[in-house]
């Protein structure tokens, strides 16, 4: 490549041998101009590396499953459907790709604008914006329709306008919204349908709910602190007589044990209904495997794992520990996911 560069640059120069200076400096200007344009069109390879570094920076433990799929085609949909659920859910941007916004709700309009794109022959502007958009729109061909994609900006939606949850069923039916498809998605990839390979996509499902129920746990305290949103539901916590969950979920609140131990109630309620949703996915595990599809499926494990350090920590979200995951428990939680790939579980 770099041989070829010098030769068209020689030829170029002896062209204009007999012409004035500038000239000669216009001409090699315009070569490197024309090669620096060529050099910034965007690829499939950059983009798929932007959403891999989206899933590491922001869903870290949904780095390893997308290395451990079986095929190329499986992993950039891993990635381009994970990063797309994690920027979706950023609310400090400026920008999506070259789209200017300036609140919440202008980023996740461009969003879906963008999704729209993405299906739409006619408007492929907005779908070339954004490195995650340009890879879901290579992989457009194996996706059933833009309708999971919506059902998750749906969910974001709602994220913005409501500031709790009104009941657990509420939060179990935002969990499969929000992230229901993300590993269905993933199975489509790879070419099997509900109909090829239905047990496979009952499994997802069901990780979706679970994985939704997690992420409202692991997440309460910095989206209460960044937006004032509270993901504990009102019901659960009215029936544990929790007044005033806001304060108990504050540093302010240590001491005062009747009220925190209230809130790991409610916790803990949430917790075994995401355990609940994790063992029904994983009732299938011979007809998944017979499918192959547990490579798909193998994010349960950090699920799990999070689950289990919860329940360390008696259901304390304000456990500060709770938030610093040694290494000896990432190597554990990846040593799982390699076993379950090589013996086919999840």
């Amino acid at each position: 490549m770099m041989t070829a560069g010098r030769s068209t640059m020689f030829r170029l120069y002896s062209r204009t041998t007999t012409t004035t200076t500038r000239t000669k400096r216009h001409l090699i200007a315009f070569y490197y101009s024309t090669q620096s344009s060529r050099d910034k069109q965007p690829n499939k390879k950059d983009d798929l590396q932007h959403t891999i570094q989206m899933v590491q920076t922001y869903d870290p433990a949904g780095y390893l499953p997308g290395q451990l799929l079986p095929t190329t085609q499986m992993q950039e949909g891993y990635y381009a459907v994970r990063s797309f659920w994690v920027e979706t859910g950023l609310r400090k941007q400026s920008s999506l790709g070259s789209i200017a916004v300036t609140s919440p709700q202008e980023y996740l309009n461009a969003w879906k604008d963008g999704i729209t794109a993405v299906f739409d022959d006619n408007n492929q502007d907005k779908a070339s914006s954004h490195p995650t958009l340009r890879l879901l729109h290579s992989l457009r061909p194996h996706f059933p329709s833009s309708d999971p994609f919506l059902q998750v900006l749906q969910a974001r939606q709602y994220e913005l306008e409501s500031p709790q949850f009104r009941t657990l069923q509420e939060v179990k039916q935002h969990a499969t919204r929000s992230c229901g498809n993300l590993l269905s998605l993933v199975l489509w990839t790879g070419d099997k349908t509900p109909t090829t390979h239905p047990y496979s996509h009952q499994a997802a499902q069901c990780l979706g709910q679970a994985h939704g129920l997690v992420q409202a746990l692991r997440t309460s305290i910095p989206v209460l602190s960044n937006t004032g949103r509270l993901l504990l539901p009102q019901d659960l916590l009215q029936q544990e007589g929790v007044a005033s969950p806001r304060y108990l979920l504050s540093a302010l609140s240590q001491g005062d044990e009747v009220g925190t131990a209230a809130l790991a109630r409610v916790v803990e309620r949430m917790a075994v209904e995401a355990r609940h949703s994790l063992q029904k996915a994983r009732q299938w595990q011979t007809e998944v495997r017979e499918e192959s599809s547990s490579a798909v499926l193998l994010p349960s494990y950090a699920l799990e794992t999070y689950l289990d350090r919860l329940a360390a920590k008696q259901y304390r979200l304000t456990d500060r520990s709770l938030r610093n995951v040694s290494w000896m428990e990432h190597a554990q939680c990846s040593f799982r996911m390699i076993f379950g790939y090589y013996n086919r579980t999840y």
